[in-house]
């Protein structure tokens, strides 16, 4: 206990680190490389700063068992075992921290484990999974960036995440990959992945978040999952901005969605939506049956003081749906027809539909 191992910056140590049960270890100034883990520790608490894990056979870093590491002002990078950081039931502190390059995924929280990481960047983890929570962990985000990987994060089993002024940009995948988890993002950016948000079995908090330039679904929530979002936007998803699917619920207000290949909101298989305050413009404008709203198949929409404007068509209710349009909803000037309903669905509304450019008002 109270060991104390220091560096003068240019220290290198070949060769792996192993803690076992030590209490109050600081590690400073100094670089570890070579065969085995960087850092091999269980049941033992750790500090270290400005130290750099590097080139090392496995793992970067490894926490088991519990205890606790601590890791500020240093990187963990072109590590070789597949994982970058791995924290097992125990807990994680990572502050100013690269962790890029690795061969594998890039942090890992198992079993338990809890990670707290303020500043740095967990990024170039091409095959792999740039952070991951499984088997009910936590992970909390404070100003990380997490670009360049396959998959951005994963919450899965469990497990809950909470990401504040982050961001999870040009993941060749998915931005945030959430299966049977819990998830928080506020003032968060994702950008530029394939998919921005991909969900099944999960529950969604987002409040100023902005979904943008995916290449496919900005959000895509599935299979009884749930989707609340307060401001923010969902702009130029080259599919669909909003897609809840099979059984499940999306709630929105003040947020805009715009600028979709296909649908800005698609709604379908027993599923709801309930949008307030929300504007829905320039979706699907090539295509009559896409638009701005899409409701099918046994589903649901409530609008309320909401916009919709510049679609290929406002709102089209499919396959015994339903839509509901209050309290000063406007469907207005939309490329084809405001309202376009088939297929044994209805629709209730307070405010007459104008014409909108096909001359159509509703199309039935």
């Amino acid at each position: 206990d109270r060991i104390l191992i220091s560096g003068d910056g240019s220290t290198v140590i070949d060769g792996q680190l192993t803690v076992r049960g030590a209490d109050n270890l600081t590690v400073r100034d100094l670089t570890i490389t070579g065969s085995g883990n960087g850092v091999n520790a269980s049941v033992a608490r750790i500090r270290l700063i400005n130290v750099h894990l590097v080139g090392n056979d496995d793992y970067g870093m490894a926490l088991r068992h519990g205890g606790m590491i601590s890791m500020r002002n240093g990187s963990v990078m072109h590590n070789h075992g597949g994982i970058g950081v791995l924290i097992e039931n125990g807990h994680g502190q990572l502050t100013n921290v690269e962790v890029s390059g690795n061969d594998g995924a890039g942090i890992v929280v198992n079993v338990n484990g809890n990670l707290t990481m303020i500043g740095g960047n967990v990024t170039y983890h091409w095959n792999a999974t740039g952070i991951t929570a499984s088997l009910s962990s936590s992970v909390e985000l404070e100003g990380v960036s997490v670009d360049y990987n396959l998959v951005g994060m994963s919450v899965a089993n469990g497990s809950a995440a909470r990401n504040n002024d982050s961001t999870f940009n040009e993941n060749a995948d998915v931005g945030m990959l959430v299966e049977s988890g819990t998830v928080g993002l506020n003032n968060v950016e994702i950008s530029g992945n394939r998919a921005g948000i991909a969900a099944s079995m999960a529950k969604i908090y987002l409040e100023s978040v902005h979904v943008l330039n995916s290449t496919e679904r900005g959000i895509d929530v599935a299979a009884s999952s749930g989707l609340i979002f307060y401001g923010g936007s969902v702009i130029g998803s080259g599919d669909a901005g909003v897609v809840v699917d099979n059984g499940s619920s999306f709630a929105a207000e003040g947020v805009a969605i715009s600028e979709s290949a296909d649908s800005g909101v698609r709604v379908g298989w027993n599923s709801n939506a309930d949008i307030v305050a929300c504007e829905i413009s320039n979706n699907g404008q090539g295509i009559r049956r896409r638009g701005g709203l899409l409701v099918s198949t046994s589903s649901s929409a409530t609008f309320s003081s909401s916009e919709l404007f510049g679609n290929g068509t406002g709102v089209i209710v499919t396959r015994q749906s339903f839509v509901d349009l209050r309290d000063g909803t406007v469907v207005s000037e939309n490329v084809s027809d405001g309202l376009r309903l088939t297929y044994d669905s209805g629709v209730v509304g307070n405010d007459p539909i104008p014409p909108n450019g096909s001359g159509y008002g509703v199309y039935c």
